[in-house]
C-alpha cells in the first residue's frame, strides 16, 4: 500500500531493495530504502 500511495512500482522497489547489501549501509540511511524515500 506504501508503493501505490508513493506511486512506486512496488515490483521495482523490492527488487531493487533486496539487491542491496543493507548489512553495509549505515543506520542513518536505511530510510532511504522505504517506498516515500526511495528513488529507482
Amino acid at each position: 500500500m506504501t508503493c501505490k500511495l508513493n506511486n512506486v512500482n512496488p515490483h521495482n522497489w523490492l527488487k531493487d531493495v533486496l539487491s542491496r547489501d543493507i548489512n553495509e549501509m549505515p543506520i542513518n540511511q536505511i530510510k532511504t530504502l522505504l517506498p516515500y524515500n526511495w528513488k529507482g
